[in-house]
């Protein structure tokens, strides 16, 4: 009988872990919020970061459900914080690296279950442990434990003085007014602090296999564990509730909270799990960025293998951007496109829906994930290491009442204060002042660019404005995107190519789209007579650039 439970133990546990181990590096899918995969990257204090307008122009969080193949929660946040953070410097990407290849040497099964132990709702929390406040020492801390004293000594002298018992009712009064004034408190970081747990365990079993930790580092986990684990047993005499399930096990609840209140050993436990807590924050978080490390390692050595090609990106101090069959990850059937810039900006022209936005994302999300996964999902990349600046998808502010141009207005003015930094910076402007009338958009997007264009930073524009290429004459590569227009169909190539967008066939489509012919033909004269009244006819393709 008892071969037949195991036996039925075995399979659903055999079956559990398959089921892990499918999943492992498939592309997971969200309809929620980061706000618990980003506690991380809140608590921490960065030089620099992905500031929000880019977060969201660059569609942030779904870029980053994309690369996250993770199995631990912890993972997902060091993840998510050092995406968020840009960029790292060569030495940790070469270290990020040497993890890499070092697991992908290996058979990673019994690595990856041991992770997912760290999945549950808890284990989010880490961060508050590491980052948080903890409640300062009681100031009758010397007064509790004196009354703790005075409880022991009751109970051991009693049955020999029995005078001692009169002290009895009002010691035991003011230890159980202690004891629940604590106990809210006393409960909400035990649970807090039960995931220290897990996380000892974990890392106590994956770090002998980590080949790449060197044994000076392998040292100092070991170290670090056996911190943890000193503040372990204390937290377990803290975390009783666990007990109050079932009748029986209820008796022995009570029987606990009857010692603890008549001792006040966990308002003393407590105080002293605190201050080994505050103390041993450090070792804390080593581990948690052990774990964390090993489960980044993992995650990209997952997505390279499910990517239909990448390379790793050279890096190089000129300001310059060469790809080669850059693609945006996020889209199922991307068209690559090949740019080589060497000290000019860029800027494209071309129609809606003629791929402009998503090249130009493309550009961004490549530069981040080569800066910090050391991953380009391209055929080659090579650039100079960037910070980020965008103004793609503004809106207008209705809390405050501002207008779309006036928030074009505040983030290109941001992004004119991020030029003038040290750092180079990866700018992306999608139609620029595109709220306002076209002679003054015009006029100030060249003179803004013109001025962007004698920074450190690499510019990059997109504008339906032929007439802003007739401005810009020098520092900008000109390229475009153009749609084709044959009878009754209108089709893409989402290839970027060189020189100004040579047609305009924004009339052309009110006709594919069915309006009446009339209003067609209105439009027709009407931007005939247009063109002639500003004396720009429809440009003619300048030579081919590099």
């Amino acid at each position: 009988m008892w071969k037949k439970i195991k036996a039925i133990f075995l399979t659903g546990k055999h079956a559990r872990e398959k089921k892990i181990l499918d999943a492992w590096g498939q592309r997971k899918t969200r309809n929620y919020s980061l706000y618990y995969e980003k506690l991380f990257f809140d608590y921490q204090q960065h030089d620099y970061f992905i500031d929000q307008q880019s977060h969201d122009d660059l569609d942030f969080e779904k870029f980053f459900t994309f690369l996250d193949r993770t199995t631990s929660h912890i993972g997902q946040q060091c993840l998510y914080n050092e995406l968020r953070s840009g960029q790292k410097s060569p030495a940790d990407l070469q270290e990020l690296e040497r993890r890499i290849q070092a697991l992908s040497q290996r058979e990673n099964d019994a690595l990856i279950l041991k992770l997912h132990a760290l999945r549950s709702n808890d284990d989010y929390l880490f961060p508050h442990i590491i980052h948080g406040q903890y409640p300062e020492a009681s100031r009758f801390l010397p007064w509790i434990k004196g009354l703790q004293l005075l409880s022991f000594s009751l109970l051991l002298f009693g049955t020999l003085y029995p005078v001692l018992y009169i002290f009895f009712v009002p010691i035991m009064a003011v230890n159980l007014f202690i004891h629940y004034r604590h106990k809210a408190n006393v409960g909400y970081y035990a649970n807090m602090l039960s995931s220290l747990k897990k996380l000892h365990s974990v890392a106590k079993k994956i770090s002998p296999n980590l080949d790449y930790l060197s044994e000076a580092e392998q040292t100092t986990i070991k170290k670090d564990l056996k911190k943890i684990a000193s503040m372990l047993n204390r937290l377990s005499i803290l975390k009783t509730e666990k007990l109050f399930k079932g009748e029986i096990s209820s008796g022995f609840w009570y029987l606990a909270e009857v010692a603890k209140f008549m001792t006040l050993l966990d308002v003393t436990i407590f105080e002293s799990l605190i201050k080994s807590v505050r103390k041993e924050k450090k070792a804390i978080s080593s581990i948690y960025q052990l774990i964390g490390e090993a489960d980044v390692a993992l995650s990209v050595l997952a997505l390279r293998q499910n990517l239909p090609f990448h390379c790793q990106p050279v890096f190089s101090t000129d300001p310059r951007l060469d790809v080669k069959s850059l693609y945006h990850p996020l889209l199922e059937a991307a068209v690559p496109n090949d740019l080589h810039l060497e000290e000019e900006n860029l800027l494209i022209t071309g129609s809606n829906m003629s791929g402009k936005s998503t090249f130009i994302k493309a550009i961004n999300l490549n530069a981040i994930s080569a800066q910090v996964l050391n991953t380009a999902f391209a055929d080659t990349y090579r650039s100079t290491v960037w910070r980020f600046a965008t103004s793609v998808n503004l809106e207008d502010d209705l809390e405050s009442g501002s207008s779309y141009y006036l928030s074009e207005v505040d983030r290109i003015g941001e992004i004119i204060q991020y030029a003038k930094e040290e750092k180079p910076h990866l700018i992306t402007i999608d139609e620029i002042f595109k709220g306002t009338n076209t002679i003054e958009r015009v006029a100030s997007a060249a003179a803004v660019l013109g001025y962007l264009a004698g920074t450190a930073a690499l510019v990059i524009v997109s504008t339906h404005d032929l007439e802003l290429a007739e401005l810009l004459t020098s520092g900008f590569a000109l390229y475009h995107f153009q749609e084709k227009v044959r009878d009754a169909d209108l089709s893409f190539d989402y290839k970027i190519k060189p020189g100004v967008m040579t047609e305009r066939n924004a009339i052309k489509v009110l006709s594919l789209a069915g309006y009446p012919p009339e209003v067609v033909e209105k439009a027709k004269n009407l931007a005939q007579i247009a063109y002639e009244t500003t004396s720009t006819a429809p440009p003619t393709p300048p030579p081919s650039l590099r």
